[in-house]
């Protein structure tokens, strides 16, 4: 029995909707692909956003930071010259503390990493994760540095001379107060440049304290 060379009108026929119905899977495939990648690039632009904001605070915080380094080092350099008097007598004025402002940062996710991973680049999602995971690292330092400048703060109040187990407290508080404070610094002036490479400004919302009449940036005198 031989079979047919050509096909007839009812093979051609099969098989054009044959072709039809594979035509319009792959197109749909492709548009569902293209729909997909749109609606990541939307969310990944969203989440870019969110954290450029967050990151806006930041930055700002780290501005402030760099310009109070200069106060915060005199400060401790003249309750440093008290502590080393014996027998030293307060009370002191204007002891002041380091400043300290903290930013939210709860943008930052798996879901924020997979997507810029995606959709901005290796390079540009491991700039975000540096600054991120610093942020959580400046915020926990500074809380620490307050709990430094608290103790501190007894300078202000107590007229007795500064000896014995008090002046040393006064003298650690200080010493980790100076160390936490270059470990601060350092942090803010490397932020900076990391935030710079990916366009984000500061928020100028801190810009316009003035640190110069803040007891920080004052002379350390005796009260009265």
């Amino acid at each position: 029995m031989k079979l047919p060379i050509n096909p007839g009108p009812g093979a051609l026929h099969f098989l054009r909707e044959v072709a039809i119905v594979i035509l319009g899977v792959l197109i749909a495939l492709v548009a569902g692909e293209v729909a997909n990648d749109f609606r990541e690039r939307e969310r990944a632009n969203e989440i870019k956003v969110s954290m450029d904001k967050e990151l806006e605070s930041y930055v700002d915080v780290l501005a402030l930071r760099v310009r109070a380094n200069g106060c915060i080092v005199a400060k401790l350099d003249a309750i440093d010259a008290v502590l080393a008097r014996s027998g030293a007598k307060g009370p002191w004025k204007d002891v002041g503390r380091a400043p300290y402002f903290f930013t939210g940062h709860g943008a930052w996710n798996s879901e924020a990493s997979d997507l810029l991973s995606k959709h901005l680049g290796a390079d540009k999602l491991l700039i975000y994760s540096l600054l991120y995971n610093s942020m959580i690292q400046f915020d926990g330092l500074a809380q620490r540095e307050q709990d430094q400048w608290t103790v501190l703060q007894s300078l202000r109040r107590q007229d007795e001379p500064i000896t014995g187990e008090r002046r040393w407290r006064l003298v650690e508080a200080s010493a980790s107060a100076r160390n936490t404070g270059r470990l601060l610094e350092a942090i803010a002036e490397g932020n900076l440049e990391f935030a710079k490479t990916l366009g984000v400004k500061p928020a100028n919302e801190l810009s316009k304290l003035d640190l110069k009449s803040r007891p920080i940036c004052q002379p350390l005198e005796k009260a009265g």
